[in-house]
C-alpha cells in the first residue's frame, strides 16, 4: 500500500518594516511512500484576508522529495502578524504551515505649544516637537513652519533655514528612533488682526511619513492716535492760517 503525505514549512525573516517587501520560502516535501498528484499551495500574505491568497500549482510531488516556491511578501499592518500557507494534493491531502512575524513601523507626530492670543505688534513664542511614536526609525525628518501673512520672523532655534518667499522656517532633524522626539522654538513679530495660523508638517525625505497640525493665534488690534503739531517760522500775518 502506497500512502503519500505532505508537509510544509515556512521560512524567512522573523521581523519586517512595514511597506518593505521581504523574499519567504514555502518548502512542501513528501514523507510517505506514494506520489502526491494535483498538489497546490494557498498563502494568505500578513495581514491579508481571504480575498488576498494566492496559489501556487505544483503538480506531483514523488516521495522523499520536496519542491519549494519563493514569495515576495508586504506588510501592510504594524505588529504581530502571520504568514499562513495550506497545502493540498488530491485523495484529501492536506498540510498547514504558518510563520509568526512581527512588523515594525515609523510614525511620525508633531505638536506645539503658544500663546492663544497676543496683541498687535508684539512678539509670540511658539515651541513645536516632532516625535516618533512607532515602532521603526524614521530616517531624514525635516520640520516645515510657514509664517501668515502680516507675521514677521524675530529667531528661531539651532539649524533652522528660513525661505522668504515661502515664508517657511525649516529645521533638518535627521533620523529619530522610535520613542525620541526633538524640540524647536521660534519666535515671531505678530501683526495683522484676527486668526494668525502657522501651519506645521513633519515630512520624511521620501514622503512615506507625514503629519501635520496648525497653530492658530487670535491677534487683537489696538487703537493708536497720534497728534502732529507743526510750529511755522517767524510771525504770520493776522488773518493767515
Amino acid at each position: 500500500v502506497q500512502e503519500p503525505k505532505l508537509r510544509m514549512h515556512v521560512s524567512g525573516p522573523d521581523e519586517v518594516l512595514f511597506g518593505k517587501p521581504q523574499l519567504y520560502r514555502l518548502t512542501l516535501t513528501n514523507p510517505g511512500t506514494g506520489v502526491a498528484e494535483d498538489v497546490k499551495i494557498d498563502l494568505m500574505p500578513p495581514g491579508g484576508g481571504q480575498d488576498a491568497v494566492s496559489s501556487h500549482v505544483l503538480g506531483e510531488l514523488r516521495p522523499g522529495t520536496n519542491k519549494s516556491v519563493e514569495v515576495e511578501l508586504t506588510a501592510r499592518e504594524a505588529g504581530k502578524l502571520a504568514v499562513k500557507a495550506t497545502a493540498t494534493a488530491a485523495g484529501g491531502i492536506t498540510a498547514d504551515a504558518s510563520k509568526s512575524i512581527f512588523c515594525r513601523k515609523p510614525e511620525l507626530e508633531v505638536d506645539w505649544r503658544g500663546p492663544e492670543q497676543k496683541y498687535a505688534g508684539t512678539v509670540a513664542t511658539y515651541y513645536f516637537r516632532v516625535r516618533n511614536p512607532g515602532t521603526a526609525s524614521a530616517d531624514d525628518v525635516a520640520v516645515n513652519v510657514h509664517l501668515p501673512e502680516g507675521a514677521e520672523l524675530v529667531s528661531a532655534s539651532e539649524g533652522q533655514m528660513y525661505d522668504s518667499t515661502r515664508r517657511a522656517i525649516s529645521w533638518r532633524v535627521g533620523s529619530l528612533r522610535p520613542g525620541d522626539d526633538y524640540y524647536m522654538e521660534l519666535k515671531c513679530q505678530v501683526n495683522s488682526a484676527g486668526t494668525n495660523a502657522f501651519r506645521i508638517g513633519a515630512t520624511t525625505a521620501l514622503g512615506d511619513l507625514t503629519d501635520q497640525k496648525v497653530a492658530e493665534t487670535n491677534v487683537i488690534a489696538l487703537a493708536d492716535l497720534k497728534l502732529d503739531v507743526t510750529d511755522p517760522k517767524g510771525p504770520v500775518p493776522v488773518g493767515d492760517e
